[in-house]
């Protein structure tokens, strides 16, 4: 782009100008610079790495497959991520089996909404065909670890209690980790990493390099 004193320099991507980056604040929190002409670093950043979270197996397929809309978290995650596409992280970790069979068991209840779990049906698929795999001393191969399994929008946190109330339950959560899960973070637009990508997590919010 030819710049001339009547036409200022402006990003390609997102439009911002040495006068107005207020847009790339709201992105990034923080104002951005010029890496070419045209382009500025927050939508560089943006196309180049994304920010990411890790999850427990079975929890990060199943937030994959669309039938976990919540990552229960004891805190909101970063004002500058909410509306933003995240990617979510298999940790390295085993599965436990106790977990597998306590989600199956229920989740085969009638009151499995307070796993906070969309889909009933599709979700036991999943973790019915996990157990069927069988377990090697205690190992289960049969979801990728330490690979990014999809990406979502992250959306507005809502507090545990609120989500329960609309359920009629005193408590929602998809494990027995209580203590970890006073906030919802919506998890929406899932787009599946396929093959998933190997990469390495870190606690809490860490930068991916795709």
């Amino acid at each position: 782009m030819k710049l001339t004193a009547d036409r200022p320099r402006e990003c390609r991507v997102c439009g911002c100008t040495d006068a107005d980056c207020s847009g790339c604040i709201r992105r990034t929190g923080e104002p951005c610079h010029w890496i070419e002409d045209d382009l500025c670093s927050a939508c560089e950043l943006m196309r180049n790495d994304v920010w990411a979270v890790s999850v427990l197996q079975p929890w990060a397929e199943l937030i994959a497959a669309g039938c976990k809309p919540f990552e229960f978290r004891g805190d909101k995650p970063w004002a500058r991520l909410i509306g933003k596409r995240i990617a979510i992280q298999a940790m390295q970790p085993q599965m436990k089996r106790i977990e597998i069979a306590t989600l199956i068991n229920r989740l085969s209840t009638a009151d499995w909404r307070a796993t906070g779990l969309s889909d009933r049906g599709k979700s036991l698929d999943i973790l019915e065909k996990i157990w069927r795999l069988g377990w090697d001393k205690g190992r289960n191969e049969a979801l990728p670890l330490g690979h990014i399994v999809c990406t979502a929008i992250l959306g507005q946190p809502i507090r545990n209690e609120e989500l329960a109330a609309a359920l009629g339950i005193p408590w929602v959560n998809d494990s027995d980790r209580d203590e970890h899960s006073n906030w919802g973070w919506p998890l929406t637009e899932i787009e599946r990493v396929d093959p998933p990508v190997r990469a390495t997590g870190k606690q809490g919010f860490w930068r991916w390099l795709r």
